[in-house]
């Protein structure tokens, strides 16, 4: 049922679906373990040179002009591109506890966690031949300053990037952030983009935003200078639709006509990579590597089969569970059990009651009979009382079994049950297989009677457009809430207009997929109310519009502290429970994502930082690593 704002569209890889396709959780039946082990699905210890693969996936960027390390509006199947063409400066440690040298070399903090000296390697090139270097890392993070969308989830967090030297870059957080370079490493904006790559930027533009146009927060006037200075206005090509993205990575696109929007792309070996393996090998191993773009999830496994795929990505449940089952001659991992928190499928709730519309704060709902934003009415998701009515009318675990097959886990919070920040007994309203029609029951009757409602009360829930999971799961949720007195509209949108409608707050209900990472750092710009910075200025991307001090002080104090050190796990089990307090999402379950591979695909689940020595996390969200993958 679910629909992902997918924070990829923003900045980092903690959401599992895609564009607003709806996923379902799957059970995991291996996890990642050791380099060495043979008997992990995907993990290989030889190599061979040559080859091509064809990789499956679910979805692609609407314009080659959007597909960027900074700007682009990445999903999963655009990490999994990605990840072909741009390198990032950190990578994530396969048990994601810490993080590794790719393009950069070490990240140095002052004493107040909010300086960070990143120093980066030399000798390495863009696939034009241009030196990576401070520019381009400045580059690419100013980038995202400026960008309508990205711009919102990364000036609540860096202040300025600066240029030190010609290998040494500043990021300043903007709050003590002690596993920052971890972040970085599961961020959009880790890919390092050459300047051709990026949308167009006016200089009115830039003018909007120094005059904080964003979110309230001020983009640096230096930072502003540097960007002007180093990317003339008017980058990419008109006919086109924008150049050939252009990275440091194991791949190049060699000439645009090798991407076919919405079909497949071509990407070539890049025969200068800078990388080798833990042999000294040049780096990658295969010719090239094309996307094709498969939109079913049965068609795509029906692909692999057939052979016209060779690996595929899927978080679809129903293919998940036959792979689990076994298909000859094809391995499989799922992501279930990785050091990662999984995403959620969940139903997002507006708990103010008011939109940003233009430059004005406007209260009001969803109308239930026009589906359009009305100043003249109230929303009841913003009564905490409806929240909790909403959630005890809900059996998760029959929208587990009936809407997700039974697979994934059924989820009360943030955490996992098995995450150290998990908090058992945490006081959310129910249990999974139980529900309350009295006392939800009863909260909604004391509504309707303090507002003069008679009949049942109406609120409006969004839903992706076209997604049979995300109407089969409204009509479950529906029939639920209807026990209670609470009649639910439903409002169908294409991707795009339901995530803007939570970033305008022009919503009061809406399915949702999010959260979750490696670190859980990553999921502070998502409930940031802005505050505790002594600004009134809304963050457009704190979707739920939840504002407690004792959370978001939870959240500072943890990413304040040393990275394992006990006061960091404190902090996020108490942000844990304040989410039962707040009642800003009614959980549902996790989402899960799966990878498989023919029998001659080896290595897909394999990948090394930049040394080649280091084991890194991968596959990760959605996308995997194509540098060390091999065809027997």
């Amino acid at each position: 049922m679910s629909v992902a704002m997918d924070r990829r569209s923003f900045l980092t890889r903690s959401a599992a679906t895609v564009g607003g396709i709806a996923t379902a959780g799957t059970v995991v039946d291996v996890m990642l373990a050791d380099i060495a082990s043979a008997a992990t699905p995907g993990v290989d210890g030889g190599h061979n040179v040559g080859g091509d693969l064809t990789v499956g996936i679910q979805s692609e960027v609407p314009a080659k002009l959007g597909f960027s390390g900074s700007q682009g509006k990445l999903d999963a199947s655009g990490f999994c591109i990605a990840q072909t063409v741009y390198d990032g400066l950190f990578a994530a440690s396969h048990d994601g506890t810490k993080f590794l040298p790719m393009l950069a070399l070490s990240a140095t903090a002052d004493k107040t966690f909010t300086q960070w000296t990143i120093t980066l390697r030399q000798g390495v090139k863009f696939h034009n031949g241009d030196a990576f270097n401070a520019d381009a890392v400045m580059y690419n993070a100013i980038a995202s300053f400026v960008d309508t969308t990205v711009g919102l989830a990364a000036i609540p967090l860096v202040t300025s990037v600066t240029k030190l030297s010609d290998y040494k870059v500043l990021y300043t957080t903007r709050h003590p952030w002690a596993s920052f370079p971890l972040w970085l490493s599961q961020s959009q904006v880790n890919f390092m983009a050459h300047k051709s790559t990026f949308k167009t930027v006016t200089a009115a533009k830039v003018a909007a935003l120094s005059a904080n146009a964003v979110g309230g927060m001020p983009i640096p006037a230096a930072v502003l200078t540097a960007y002007a200075a180093y990317c003339p206005f008017g980058q990419g090509d008109a006919t086109t639709g924008g150049g050939k993205p252009i990275g440091t990575g194991p791949f190049q696109l060699n000439n645009l006509s090798d991407w076919e929007m919405q079909t497949k792309s071509k990407w070539y070996k890049n025969t200068s990579y800078w990388r080798k393996d833990a042999g000294g090998r040049a780096l990658p191993y295969l010719n090239s590597v094309t996307h094709k773009v498969i939109v079913d999830p049965a068609s795509r496994l029906q692909a692999l089969q057939a052979g016209t795929v060779q690996l595929i990505v899927t978080p679809d449940g129903q293919s998940i569970r036959s792979l689990k089952a076994g298909i000859n001659g094809i391995s499989s991992r799922t992501d279930q059990n990785d050091p990662r928190d999984p995403a959620i499928n969940s139903i997002i709730m507006n708990c103010w009651s008011q939109a940003t519309i233009g430059t004005s704060v406007v209260r009001g709902a969803v109308n239930p009979s026009t589906l359009q934003f009305d100043s003249s009415l109230r929303s009841p998701t913003s009564d905490l009382g409806i929240r909790k009515a909403i959630i005890m009318a809900i059996n998760r675990t029959t929208y587990f079994n009936v809407v997700d097959g039974g697979t994934g886990l059924t989820m009360d919070g943030v955490y996992r049950p098995t995450s150290k920040y998990f908090v058992a007994d945490h006081g959310y309203p129910t249990t999974a297989n139980q529900v309350n029609i009295p006392a939800a029951t009863a909260l909604v009757n004391a509504y309707k009677s303090a507002h003069g409602i008679s009949g049942n009360l109406k609120i409006v829930m969004d839903t992706i457009q076209g997604s049979s999971a995300g109407d089969q799961g409204f009509t479950i949720i529906a029939g639920m809430l209807l026990k209670v007195g609470i009649e639910l509209v439903q409002r169908k949108m294409v991707a795009s207009d339901l995530i803007n409608a939570k970033i305008g707050k022009t919503y009061d209900l809406s399915a949702w997929a999010q959260f979750g990472g490696i670190d859980p750092s990553e999921n502070f710009v998502w409930f940031n109310s802005n505050k505790l910075y002594g600004t009134q200025s809304p963050n457009f991307v704190n979707f739920a519009q939840q504002a407690d001090p004792l959370l978001e002080n939870a959240m500072l104090s943890a990413m304040a502290a040393p990275m394992g050190s006990a006061a960091v796990t404190t902090g996020w089990k108490l942000v844990n429970a304040r989410m039962a307090v707040d009642l800003p999402y009614a959980w549902l379950d996790s989402t899960v994502n799966a990878w498989a591979a023919r029998s001659n695909v080896k290595n897909w689940a394999f990948a090394t930082d930049g040394t080649g020595k280091a084991q890194t996390f991968n596959p990760t969200g959605g996308s995997a690593s194509f540098t060390e993958i091999y065809l027997a």
